[in-house]
């Protein structure tokens, strides 16, 4: 008895130390390490704005850059200064009726100059600079969108490892523990040695895996802390808590995309900074205009001894007629430089759309197998459970309990890294419409004065006749999801023209041959008919129970073919119109700012395609917030979110002189601001429509 209790203390030591022989965490001397603080990406985003070398350097190089914008004031401003001289001075000739004279000579002056015209070229300088400093602001915010999404997948990436270290851990212990039993089994003589060896080639395989892991994880920390510079502990990374807020229209979030990422903006800038270059290089051939008041004292010059004062006040005019040709080059110089930005937007526009697509198309296909693989897991789960109870009746071997074992820890070992595959894509596609730099509140918009500092500049957009439909559709290019469609072809809102799409998913086939053919079936044709009840229900077809149903076939009509629909069209009137547009909706917008979210865009064009039906209108589009937060800072985003629908409208085509947009902030709420509904209520955009003659 003594004997049997020794060895079976002497198997649990043995499965122990298999098991935990290439542990990860080293064990804690102290109670108190233990206690590990939390860390969120959140947190993590927030710091690096204030610590992340790449960020700091693009900042830097945006505060170099707007101090250029004073220097270049300066020529607005007049110039004073003063000259003095002391010396010998030896005469002789003319000025000293042929007497040699050696004097001590002194002179001093005093004067002051300022110009007063050349040709605009400071005013041009001056907006060159400033587009120059508005480029330098969004590069910032590129640099940082990048370093935000190069984090949030290494923070991801180290949690997944984390994750799949514990299962590898797992698995090697579950693999002792088999390899224990088949031990007894063959010592006993009623296993196969052949079963003995499989099983701890299986666990040496595992041991070998769990190390490699170990590795990967490793590996995730040396790339977290690049990025966040100091290593962190793989424990304090929280799962981040993600809305998807972005709706399902991919064409709609490219579009969106277009207006928000920082790189367009970096390119629109530097079009617009070599335009001003251009128009700088023009000013050379006007002439210049300079005033300059001047005093003078000379004493023992000329080697005539005395004092000498003089005194001016002039106008100077300059004007080169001949410079070899150096205006004519500059001018071509810069305008080829325009052609260089202009093509480099098209670059980052085609770069951009590719992003999005590619990062929508992963984050779409992820979040679908995700139900199979689930549902993958669950059955294997059930499947390795009817293997132990089939074990226990003699139905199935060790070595076939271990193969199952391991098809159940692949399976959980694909359904992680499918979740967070799911989850890289969805901030890829964040990082790409540029919604990840204002997730999370972070001051870097007011650390490149993005805010409301940003400068006014004239846009310049016809100017350098550039062309801005190369395809000529009904797009410009600036918007142009297919800038180089067929020429003059009809194309959509976005301006492709309409090619079907592969679609994505899984749905329920309308019949299933057998994948072996029962003896007595009866076929036709090679194909074998099937009656309902032989399909079996969804489960048979490996389909989760939220899957997708088989798209719908059309009714048929008494002749055989489709059923005819028939699109039915409403009469509205203008007094109707007035009653559906005049209220208020609930309108997404990025939190605590006036972007506009994609899923808005359906709600703002329905309202435009109203709109378009009316002649004479005013219509008042008003933003209210709830009561939280300053009531300074809620009167200026309830105006700026009246003044983004107000943007998207004209865009649509909707005239600019029948609209205004104002803000109220929480000063007119329809709920009460005690609860968290009646807020949620309160943030709303109100529209009025007034109609001003209507006439038939």
């Amino acid at each position: 008895m003594i004997n049997r209790y020794v060895c079976v203390l002497a198997r649990v030591v043995l499965i122990f130390m298999l098991a935990t022989n290439f542990a990860f965490y080293p064990p804690k001397a102290k109670a108190s390490s233990l206690v590990l603080e939390p860390l969120s990406l959140e947190s993590i985003l927030r710091e690096l704005v204030g610590s992340n070398p790449e960020i700091l350097e693009a900042i830097r190089l945006y505060e170099s850059r707007r101090y250029e914008i004073d220097s270049v004031k300066s020529d607005y401003k007049p110039t004073v200064g003063t000259k003095m001289s002391v010396g010998q001075e030896v005469t002789d000739g003319v000025a000293s009726n042929n007497k040699r004279e050696n004097l001590t000579v002194s002179t001093a002056g005093i004067y002051a100059k300022q110009n007063l015209y050349r040709g605009g070229g400071t005013d041009n300088y001056v907006d060159e600079t400033k587009a120059m400093v508005m480029s330098t602001s969004y590069n910032a915010l590129d640099v940082a969108n990048s370093v935000f999404l190069q984090t949030s997948e290494n923070y991801l990436n180290m949690i997944k490892e984390r994750e799949l270290l514990k299962l590898a851990n797992d698995n090697v212990y579950t693999q002792a523990q088999i390899l224990d039993q088949i031990k007894q089994k063959t010592e006993s003589g009623f296993g196969r040695q052949s079963d003995l060896l499989n099983s701890q080639s299986r666990l040496a395989l595992a041991r070998a895996n769990l190390i490699s892991q170990q590795q990967n994880l490793q590996q995730a920390s040396v790339r977290l802390h690049k990025d966040i510079g100091r290593f962190v502990d793989p424990r304090q990374l929280i799962l981040p808590e993600f809305k998807d807020s972005l709706g399902g229209d991919l064409d709609a979030v490219v579009d969106f995309a277009f207006e928000n990422y920082p790189a367009i903006e970096v390119a629109k800038y530097n079009v617009l900074a070599k335009k001003y270059a251009l128009k700088r290089t023009e000013s050379l051939y006007l002439p210049t205009v300079d005033a300059e008041l001047r005093a003078d004292y000379a004493n023992n010059t000329g080697g005539d001894q005395g004092d000498t004062k003089s005194y001016s006040a002039m106008l100077y005019l300059n004007y080169d007629f001949y410079d070899g040709g150096k205006r004519s080059a500059d001018k071509k110089k810069n305008y080829s430089a325009i052609l260089k930005e202009h093509e480099r937007a098209y670059v980052e526009r085609r770069n951009l759309n590719e992003a999005v697509r590619l990062a929508w198309n992963i984050k779409i296909a992820e979040e679908k197998k995700y139900k199979f693989l689930q549902e993958h897991v669950e059955l294997n789960k059930q499947t390795l459970e009817a293997f132990k109870e089939e074990y226990q009746l003699g139905r199935r071997t060790l070595l076939e309990l271990l193969d199952m074992e391991n098809e159940y820890q692949r399976a959980n070992k694909a359904l992680v890294e499918s979740k967070f595959a799911t989850l890289v894509s969805h901030y890829r596609v964040l990082h790409i419409t540029g919604i990840l730099l204002y997730l999370y509140e972070t001051d870097l918009q007011r650390k490149v004065g993005l805010n409301d500092k940003a400068y006014s500049l004239d846009m310049l957009k016809k100017y350098g006749d550039l062309d801005n439909n190369r395809d000529n559709d009904n797009v410009v290019d600036e918007f142009d999801q297919c800038d180089n469609s067929i020429f003059n072809s009809v194309t959509g809102k976005y301006g492709c023209e309409d090619v079907e799409q592969i679609n994505v998913g899984y749905s329920k086939p309308d019949t299933v041959i057998p994948y072996i053919k029962p003896k007595e079936a009866v076929t036709l044709g090679d194909e074998l008919i099937l009656d309902e009840e032989s399909l079996g229900d969804a489960e048979s077809l490996g389909e989760p129970e939220s899957t997708l149903e088989a798209e719908p076939i059309d009714e048929l009509d008494a002749v055989g073919g489709p059923e005819e629909r028939v699109n039915e069209v409403s009469l509205i009137t203008p007094e109707e119109i007035v009653e559906e547009i005049s209220k208020s909706y609930t309108i997404p917008f990025v939190l605590n700012s006036s972007r506009l979210l994609p899923v808005s865009s359906s709600l703002i064009e329905e309202i435009a395609d109203k709109l378009s039906g009316l002649e004479k209108y005013k219509l008042e589009i008003i933003g209210h917030t709830d009561s939280s937060g300053r009531a300074s800072f809620n009167q200026k985003l309830s105006a700026k979110r009246a003044k983004s629908v107000y943007n998207k409208l004209v865009k649509l085509g909707i005239d600019s002189d029948k609209i205004v947009a104002y803000g109220k902030g929480e000063s007119e709420p329809e709920f009460s601001n005690r609860t968290r509904a009646g807020r949620k209520k309160n943030r709303r955009i109100e529209l009025r429509l007034h109609l001003l003659n209507q006439q038939e």
